[in-house]
């Protein structure tokens, strides 16, 4: 078994201690932490097909309410922003935006039965991922 592999099953292992000591609605994993100028920071990073309406010219790229929620409330505690970052398979593009930032943007779109939320790419600050 490959130390990532073990990692993965220590993680698993951890969580579902975790789980059993706190409610599952406090529990929230942050893919990244860094810093910026002296600043802590959290990321939500997604690797997916982005949202393309059928009706108007709106693409985006969105979570769950829920991991937005609790990303929100972790600053709201902390200070700590979190900063979305998506890929889309097959582009060369990634699209970065702070989530504070996109949650006060008035053309979002919240599917109710399946809790995501999609904010509109023109938000995003778009760079070429291969010229980083």
């Amino acid at each position: 078994m490959s130390i990532h592999t073990q990692g993965i099953i220590g993680e698993k292992l951890g969580l579902n201690v975790i789980t059993k000591l706190v409610n599952p609605d406090r529990i929230m994993q942050a893919d990244w932490l860094f810093k910026v100028n002296d600043q802590w920071c959290a990321s939500e990073i997604k690797n997916k097909k982005a949202f393309r309406s059928n009706k108007t010219d709106f693409v985006g790229q969105g979570l769950n309410i829920k991991q937005l929620e609790s990303r929100l409330a972790f600053q709201k505690d902390t200070g700590i922003r979190c900063l979305f970052v998506c890929f889309e398979p097959g582009s060369k593009y990634v699209h970065i935006q702070w989530l504070d930032t996109l949650n006060k943007t008035p053309d979002k779109l919240i599917f109710g039965q399946s809790g995501i939320v999609i904010f509109n790419l023109k938000h995003f600050r778009t760079l070429d991922r291969y010229s980083l």
